[in-house]
């Protein structure tokens, strides 16, 4: 057509040539034919800056370098693709996917999982998933029950419910709800910005560079937290029940412009430590 080209396989029994060769066959062709043996595959050739919107159901996908927006839609099957510089909209559903580099992107995951080594902003939902990202400037995520592993991170905001997310550097900042779960922070760099988490049953453990600085405001169950050995933050109960502790104050070197950390923990254990010199410097290397 005028506006682009169309490319789709329909198969039914009860049509046209369809339904003759069925019939044609002999009973043990139609039990191989019925087990998945028949494949169909295509191979496109087309401009990197061309749109696709591709939907594939039990096979995969192997993209190419692509400039031009990319809408797929794959289940039960998995997915490679080096680099998509335009706009990507994914969604992956009981399959793998792996991608070198995305620029901004939509991502829907549902018992999949994703290996990501690099993008710039990044909006997912997940479901029941893995996803192991190398390299995430900017994230916005609403996940359930995954598994999130990032290395390296600028920032993130978002909800979590049951999921285990791990970040082993963070350079600016955190603004999540979180239910049950857990977050586990490696290495917060000297420089972030700001990390505010509003937790009910999660379990967080906070580890800054030795050299960070920080404004603190923590709420947590008393006897649920632990702070560094040296701290001389402020504590009151929060009310007459005497179940939970307001710690406010500054944890770290003094500098001109400190971070800030606000954690309201309702239930589960909260930690926050500085990394050792040698355990920092070691990394650095």
């Amino acid at each position: 057509s005028a506006s682009g080209i169309q490319v789709f396989t329909e198969l039914s029994k009860s049509d046209g040539w369809i339904k003759d060769f069925w019939n044609e066959l002999s009973g043990y062709s139609q039990n191989i034919l019925s087990k998945n043996q028949l494949t169909i595959d295509f191979q496109v050739y087309m401009p990197a800056t061309m749109d696709l919107e591709l939907t594939n159901k039990y096979g995969d996908v192997f993209l190419a370098e692509r400039v031009g927006l990319t809408r797929l839609d794959i289940s039960n099957g998995n997915m490679k693709a080096e680099e998509i510089k335009g706009d990507a909209y994914l969604t992956i559903r009981y399959g793998n996917a792996d991608i070198n580099t995305l620029e901004t992107a939509e991502v829907v995951l549902k018992s999949a999982e994703l290996n990501l080594d690099q993008v710039k902003q990044l909006s997912m939902q997940s479901n029941s998933s893995t996803a192991n990202l190398d390299l995430v400037e900017q994230a916005d995520l609403i996940s359930r029950t995954d598994k999130i592993n990032i290395k390296r991170l600028g920032e993130i905001s978002g909800r979590t419910s049951f999921t285990k997310l791990r970040l082993s550097n963070l350079e600016q900042g955190i603004d999540l709800d979180t239910n049950y779960g857990s977050i586990t922070l490696e290495l917060v760099d000297q420089q972030f910005s700001e990390i505010s988490i509003r937790g009910n049953s999660t379990d967080m453990d906070l580890t800054f560079h030795h050299m960070a600085y920080f404004t603190t405001r923590l709420v947590a169950k008393d006897g649920k937290f632990r702070l560094p050995s040296d701290h001389d933050l402020k504590q009151v109960y929060t009310d007459g029940t005497e179940k939970f502790i307001k710690s406010t104050g500054s944890l770290g070197t003094s500098k001109s412009n400190p971070g800030e950390v606000n954690i309201d923990a309702k239930g589960g254990k909260v930690q926050l430590d500085f990394a050792p010199f040698e355990a920092q410097s070691n990394k650095n290397n």
